[in-house]
């Protein structure tokens, strides 16, 4: 993971961190495969739900849990990479997310 701190104003910053694509893809696979076993589609017993029909019905819950899992994940060592100490929580901009690997996000 790399992160770096950008100067807006005096009191706000802008981090921008990378995750590298091979952690981002454990993610994406951990998610598909837990609603794997618990998801009910007509059609499929539960658990036997195949993926690309499980990313065609979730796929903006999976991408809005993977961005919320990471940045849990990595908002912590990014902050001790760029030392800053935040008085809010981030803001997310979930906009300039890219489609490509790697993950990389500005708060």
């Amino acid at each position: 993971m790399r992160a770096s701190a950008e100067e807006i104003s005096p009191i706000k910053k802008k981090i921008s961190i990378e995750i590298p694509e091979d952690r981002v893809t454990r993610e994406v696979d951990s998610i598909y495969k837990e609603l794997g076993r618990t998801a009910k589609i007509k059609g499929f017993r539960p658990g036997k739900v195949p993926r690309n029909i499980l990313e065609r019905y979730f796929k903006d819950y999976v991408k809005t849990e993977v961005v919320r899992k990471l940045m849990e994940e990595s908002y912590p060592e990014a902050l001790s990479e760029t030392h800053l100490e935040p008085v809010a929580p981030p803001v997310v901009d979930l906009e300039n997310l890219p489609k490509e690997s790697p993950f990389s996000t500005p708060l």
